[in-house]
């Protein structure tokens, strides 16, 4: 079983990306002129997911009960599909159609 220092600063190094970009969101949000949840507090809150869900894996393995466990995959698959929802829909933006029966955005950009 991994213990000691080593172990216990892993779920902070993994949490280190989602943190550069939960405060780039925060940044971003707070440097709008007018400030609105939409899009830059949602995009935050999918990057806190990612401290949740690490909270989860390390309460499961303080404890190693069935409850830890259970919240745990919850707080993972939660976090997965708010992660997953947010890449479908604003990232990629796959189900934004501009105009009735358009499945293309209107300038494309063809590689050279």
């Amino acid at each position: 079983e991994c213990s000691g220092l080593a172990y216990g600063l892993a779920p902070l190094f993994g949490c280190l990306p989602a943190w550069f970009r939960f405060a780039q969101c925060l940044r971003r949000y707070w440097d709008m002129p007018e400030r609105h949840a939409f899009p830059h507090l949602v995009n935050a809150g999918k990057y806190s997911m990612t401290f949740f869900a690490t909270a989860g894996a390390v309460a499961h393995h303080a404890t190693g009960n069935w409850i830890a466990l259970t919240v745990h995959i919850c707080l993972f698959l939660l976090a997965a599909a708010y992660g997953y929802t947010w890449d479908i829909l604003m990232d990629w933006g796959l189900l934004y159609r501009p105009k009735e029966g358009q499945l293309l955005r209107e300038d494309l950009r063809t590689s050279t």
